[in-house]
């Protein structure tokens, strides 16, 4: 049996974060599926939400980008950002601010996003190791 997750959407777009949280809800490997609207907000929450896993848009945060990410990462979350667009070199940036795997939202179906999801949770699991994944601009993936 497959390890079930709790997944946390942070986007400040209400219709894309209770969009996707729904799409996720609706996975068997998806325990509950938890939004937020902000990294505020959500820095409040974790202790008693405790999610396996983040899913940030950092791009529509007040926050910066980088930072958004790293508030997560510095609590030893999996951070997996989920983007509309990406410009230069932003996904490495965010790769170094501690996202396990960068993906963009048009490009990305739901198994792509769970495969990155499920591997940055067990890749928390074992300790720091290679990142999970990424996906370039173009829609592929990469390692």
């Amino acid at each position: 049996m497959r390890h079930r997750f709790t997944h946390l959407v942070v986007d400040g777009h209400a219709g894309v974060r209770e969009a996707l949280a729904q799409r996720l809800a609706r996975r068997p490997e998806v325990r509950a599926a938890l939004t937020a609207d902000g990294i505020d907000a959500t820095e409040e929450l974790l202790p008693a939400l405790r999610p396996d896993v983040v899913i940030v848009d950092p791009k529509t945060l007040a926050a910066d980008m980088r930072d958004a990410v790293r508030v997560f990462a510095e609590q030893r979350l999996p951070v997996v950002v989920l983007t509309a667009f990406l410009q230069g070199m932003e996904a490495a940036a965010l790769r170094r601010a501690g996202a396990a795997s960068v993906l963009l939202k048009g490009a990305c179906a739901i198994p792509v996003l769970l495969e990155c999801v499920e591997g940055a949770a067990h890749a928390a699991r074992r300790g720091p190791s290679a990142p999970a994944g990424e996906q370039s601009p173009g829609g592929g993936a990469s390692s």
